[in-house]
């Protein structure tokens, strides 16, 4: 920055043209826009009320994901397709990064290089587990990037970990216990995993996904499913064995106490909201309640399920603002939605197939369930909420501004 110049910020809150009347110049400012005057225009149009003068920056400085930009905003260097950068104008090849859809023809680098087909249409590939165990549960750690899974048999080797999904490679679990489900927690920096069989050491955690330690559950039940809400800082499970005490939580993945279930019913899955801030969980058992919701983890109140099949996996979708559940029974109808976890619809599922696992993608607005019974036709998903076909077209991410609130984030398209 010249010496000769004063860097001055406009703090307005809407487009405005200030420097009109002070030097003749029609030039449009926005809010947090920062430009360099000469030192007696940035006096005048300091006094106006509308600027401030922000400290001065470094040369370059990191912004979001590792990204350097200089104080302007502008690239410090081409940094290539699909690169992010932090600017208070769009220029030529950047795209707003704020979830807009686009063509695949139209930005076919773009698309190549911000993912290689996660939409699930593509086609899938078989890759080489670590061992072959029965695997009943897989989470992604964004933190470690890692995947990490658990299964109910195998000698010692009960835990698979990889960086990619390709490359799979077995870890000794804590106990050759029947590992039903993990997840992992951002904030404890820590995978949490639960089981049906064992004695007094029916949890287990690792903040690696490569050592692992037994933890003593609150009591030795058919641990079923495992989930954790980042806003009560807690872990969930819910068993299906158990009298008055089908829940137990964990605010650190060690110290574990049951709860009492709002019924003796065989829970099989338990997902948070964090919008609703609620726990909810499903049954396969049950006369008409076998849903039950929590907003602490602690009491929890019976809701009446759609139809009385047999549920076996719940999830929510932040998007739609649904939480969605999947049956192995039912005709035509093994599929059941809800707004807010009591009252529920249910939906014609797309095959009467016996769905083990459902899951929401934000990116592409649609759920995938799997099965393990139908011929050619174990997967299902729903109609995208979205107003685009992800085969023909993909939609960047929503990324946030500068932290100084200075500049938009835009990515690189290409010339």
């Amino acid at each position: 920055m010249s010496d000769q110049t004063i860097r001055i910020k406009y703090v307005g809150t809407a487009q405005r043209w200030p420097e009109l009347a002070i030097t003749g110049r029609q030039s449009a400012w926005m809010p947090g826009q920062i430009e360099s005057r000469a030192p007696s225009e940035a006096t005048a149009l300091l006094a106006t009320g509308l600027f401030s003068s922000p400290p001065v920056p470094v040369v370059a400085e990191t912004r979001p994901g590792g990204v350097v930009r200089k104080p302007n905003g502008l690239a410090v260097a081409e940094l290539g397709v699909g690169a992010v950068v932090y600017a208070q104008l769009q220029h030529a090849g950047y795209l707003p990064a704020n979830g807009a859809v686009y063509s695949r023809a139209a930005y076919p680098a773009l698309r190549a290089t911000i993912g290689t087909v996660p939409d699930g249409a593509g086609a899938w590939t078989s890759r080489t587990s670590a061992a072959d165990n029965a695997w009943l549960s897989v989470c992604w750690s964004p933190e470690l990037s890692l995947f990490c899974a658990v299964s109910i048999s195998g000698t010692g080797n009960r835990v698979m970990t990889s960086p990619d999904g390709i490359t799979w490679t077995a870890r000794t679990s804590a106990a050759d216990n029947g590992w039903y489900a993990v997840c992992w927690s951002p904030e404890l920096s820590l995978f949490c995993a639960v089981a049906n069989t064992g004695v007094g050491n029916r949890v287990m955690t690792s903040p690696d996904g490569i050592t692992w330690t037994s933890r003593t559950s609150a009591v030795d039940n058919n641990w079923f499913s495992v989930c954790w809400s980042p806003e009560l800082l807690l872990f969930c499970a819910v068993a299906n064995t158990g009298v008055g005490n089908r829940v137990m939580t964990s605010p650190d993945g060690v110290t574990w106490t049951a709860r009492t279930s709002a019924v003796d019913n065989s829970w099989y899955a338990v997902c948070w909201s964090p919008e609703l801030s609620l726990f909810c969980a499903v049954s396969n058992s049950g006369v008409g309640n076998r849903v039950m919701t929590s907003p602490d983890g602690i009491t929890w109140t019976t809701r009446t399920s759609a139809a009385d099949n047999e549920w076996l996996s719940v999830c929510w979708s932040p998007e739609l603002s649904l939480f969605c559940a999947v049956s192995i029974s039912g005709t035509g109808n093994r599929v059941m939605t809800s707004p807010d976890g009591v009252n529920w619809t249910a939906r014609t599922s797309a095959a009467d197939n016996v769905w083990f696992s459902v899951c929401w993608s934000p990116e592409l607005s649609i759920f995938c369930a799997v099965s393990n019974s139908g011929v050619g036709n174990r997967v299902m998903t729903n109609a995208p909420a979205a107003t685009y076909n992800p085969r023909t077209h993909f939609k960047l991410p929503s990324l946030p501004n500068a932290t100084s609130g200075e500049a938009r984030a835009f990515i690189y398209a290409g010339a």
